[in-house]
């Protein structure tokens, strides 16, 4: 192979850093825990077992659970960059970031609804979070 053919090459592979951040199988394995813990949870929810506000104190771990690995999944592909840049690596990290701070938020709106109201079958409560937590395990997978 000729020296610009192997320069061509390397210079190849080396984009897709430039463009997309590192697939981190740790991140992987932890958002995905979280997601079946959750997955868990939002099933009680719809079959009625959390429409008590009682019933929190029994699911705390498990909420627990899900907001650590959900936090150390974003720390294990980066964390929030601290400052504004134009590379596109650093855009897609970004956006990564808030896919799963998003389903951070809503896991702990939930939680609180749930301390606080319990959970109405019914209502609509459960959706927006399984949606938003699939997108960030969903978007973690993509990085592979």
């Amino acid at each position: 192979m000729s020296y610009f053919k192997q320069l061509f090459f390397v210079m190849l592979l080396s984009s897709c850093s430039f463009f997309a951040p590192a697939y981190v199988e740790e991140a992987d394995t932890r958002a995905t825990e979280a997601y079946e813990t959750l997955s868990n949870i939002l099933a009680k929810a719809e079959l009625g077992e959390l429409s008590d506000p009682e019933t929190f104190a029994a699911s705390v771990d498990s909420y627990a659970l899900i907001i650590s690995k959900l936090e150390t999944a974003a720390f294990s592909v980066g964390g929030t960059p601290t400052e504004e840049t134009s590379q596109p690596r650093d855009e897609a990290q970004s956006s990564l970031n808030a896919v799963i701070q998003s389903c951070l938020t809503l896991v702990k709106l939930f939680a609180s609804e749930h301390e606080t109201d319990g959970i109405v079958v019914g209502s609509g409560t459960t959706q927006p979070v399984r949606i938003s937590c699939d997108q960030a395990v969903k978007a973690i997978r993509a990085r592979r």
